[in-house]
């Protein structure tokens, strides 16, 4: 089925882990202080994160055989709720993920197989806290910067390292084209994370802002426990659990 020197084309439809908690949301930014030579203004959005344990992807990825029997892989994986709209992100769990792979394959007759591999990741997740503009003045001032229209995003914005074994089955549906199911474990690690408030400055172009979550003028609280630098593990998501996968290969050579 397979022969060293093959390249391959892959599309799939992923489950990847994404585990929500139940929670409560809270958060505010404060555009400014007493001593500002602006007027305050202070933006808070409230909603509950319901639990989930999945997410939904698109998998796009090229493999090489350098062997008969091993295969190398590259992936990217688009979370479906990347391509929502700013504002329908709100309390949703989005991103990319990509992926670097080494399968080895084992035939149980001509038309399947069985691989057996593990995936290195890097994750740059997001998670929205959608909410308007300023209700005081025209703008909000953040970092300086001033952001005038009224869907102004403030993002949870995650960076991860994964590792997931996982085992597949590959079955030859025709000439060329095998179609496959693979199951792991995907395991996070070495998590970063900030908040970065995106909007539209006077001339129209988007302004994207980082804010650590122990700066002054901003609060993010999950079931009344305030999220700081030091424990960001306690944001009500992660990355970690069972990922599934169904997909279709095209092998370009033989």
């Amino acid at each position: 089925m397979f022969n060293k020197g093959q390249f391959q084309i892959m599309v799939a439809f992923s489950l990847m882990p994404v585990k929500k908690i139940n929670s409560q949301i809270d958060f505010k930014y404060v555009d400014g202080n007493q001593d500002a030579t602006y007027l305050v203004d202070t933006v808070s959005a409230k909603y509950r994160l319901d639990k989930s344990n999945f997410g939904s992807a698109i998998n796009i990825g090229i493999g090489y055989f350098f062997t008969d029997k091993f295969r190398t892989s590259i992936n990217v994986k688009p979370y479906l709720n990347s391509f929502l709209s700013n504002s329908a992100k709100n309390g949703k769990v989005y991103g990319v993920q990509f992926d670097l792979g080494l399968d080895y394959f084992h035939n149980i007759s001509k038309d399947l197989n069985i691989s057996f591999g593990t995936t290195a990741s890097r994750i740059i997740g997001g998670f929205g806290i959608t909410s308007g503009g300023a209700k005081k003045k025209e703008y909000l001032v953040v970092n300086g910067n001033e952001l005038y229209d009224n869907d102004i995003g403030f993002h949870i914005i995650d960076n991860s390292w994964a590792f997931s074994p996982k085992i597949g089955l590959h079955y030859k549906i025709a000439n060329n084209i095998i179609f496959y199911a693979n199951s792991g474990f995907q395991m996070t690690f070495g998590r970063e994370s900030r908040m970065n408030f995106a909007g539209l400055q006077k001339d129209g172009t988007v302004k994207w802002n980082s804010k650590e979550y122990n700066d002054s003028d901003v609060s993010l609280t999950i079931n009344n426990t305030k999220i700081n630098n030091e424990n960001i593990y306690n944001l009500p998501y992660k990355f970690s659990g069972v990922l599934l996968e169904l997909g279709t290969l095209i092998n370009l050579n033989k």
